[in-house]
């Protein structure tokens, strides 16, 4: 049993190696689905009538695989492939000397969250809820959308201050570099079924 769960470990991070991209537009659908799927059937719409059965929305459940797919997937792999790579190359060395070899990745880790929380995610943020208001709820309507930002956007971020400073920390600390953007959409799907219990 764990000799199969370990080898199985392996050979899907042979495939994050192999091939980043189809792996991880396959992971995040079959995620975000599976994700959708436990938001509706165990914490269904606040709103229903007691006693009301609720009908499976298949709809919503496309929805959801879309935005995993098409949006938070390739911003996932853009984050944690490329700008944070990046940054930690270009910046580290200039904004924290290496006085001493001691706590040479836990300085990296402090740098990476302050720049992802406070600095990225002003940009990150405005992305994805755009993207995602576009695609399951103003269908195209870019009006409708900058208003929905207008008015959520700043509720997001202060949400984004509380929660994501210990999330990100956990990501770079102990998520190894390949699996940070499926853990990521692992987290997102805790979210929705949090965001869908409230």
């Amino acid at each position: 049993m764990i000799s199969t769960f370990k080898s199985g470990v392996a050979g899907y991070n042979q495939l994050l190696i192999n091939k980043p991209i189809v792996t991880s537009l396959v992971s995040a659908a079959g995620i975000f689905g599976l994700g959708d799927t436990l938001c509706q059937v165990f914490f269904p719409h606040k709103k229903r009538k007691y006693g009301e059965k609720m009908k499976f929305d298949w709809n919503r459940l496309n929805s959801a695989v879309i935005v995993g797919v098409l949006l938070r997937c390739p911003s996932a792999l853009f984050t944690y492939r490329i700008v944070n790579p990046w940054y930690i190359n270009r910046f580290y060395p200039w904004l924290l000397p290496s006085f001493t070899k001691n706590f040479t990745s836990l300085k990296k880790t402090f740098l990476a969250v302050i720049f992802d929380v406070f600095i990225y995610k002003w940009f990150s943020t405005f992305v994805y809820m755009g993207g995602t208001h576009l695609i399951e709820k103003s269908k195209g309507d870019v009006f409708q959308t900058f208003d929905f930002i207008k008015d959520n956007y700043w509720i997001q971020m202060k949400a984004t201050f509380l929660f994501y400073i210990p999330y990100k920390w956990i990501i770079y600390a102990w998520i190894p570099f390949l699996w940070r953007n499926i853990i990521a959409h692992i987290f997102s799907c805790f979210w929705a079924i949090i965001f869908s219990f409230l």
